[in-house]
């Protein structure tokens, strides 16, 4: 009696193991197949993510330097060398350099050479600024 009652539960294990491990195949088919088809959506939103927070950065990053560069202006009276620029923004020199050129072609500065053979950046102030 032990012996037909023991292999009636092993029977019964053997039959719930198979029929889990079924359902776990079927989960994981069905997994895959649902990663298949939203994974480009997914990276498709990664990246416009990325991109938007990047592009939200860069622009910050604009901003502060105009704000940066109009205050130094202001305290200089127009005037402004690469390396004072670049040291206060904390950027290379040639990152400072490209954007005080962008800056004098729009605001139409002239420049000053330097006896270290550095150049100066003069902008014309508006004379409400200049006496302030």
């Amino acid at each position: 009696m032990r012996r037909t009652h023991q292999r009636t539960s092993n029977t019964t294990d053997l039959a719930d193991r198979l029929a889990i491990a079924a359902m776990m195949i079927l989960g994981a088919i069905f997994f895959v197949a649902v990663l298949k088809i939203l994974l480009p959506w997914l990276l498709m939103l990664a990246a416009i993510s990325l991109a938007f927070h990047l592009w939200t950065r860069r622009r910050q990053r604009g901003r502060a330097l105009q704000t940066l560069f109009y205050d130094l202006i202001q305290r200089n009276q127009g005037r402004i060398s690469v390396l004072e620029f670049a040291i206060a923004a904390q950027i290379t020199g040639t990152a400072a350099r490209t954007f005080l050129d962008a800056r004098a072609r729009e605001f139409f500065a002239e420049f000053e050479p330097t006896q270290q053979g550095d150049i100066t950046y003069v902008f014309s102030l508006p004379k409400t600024l200049s006496k302030s």
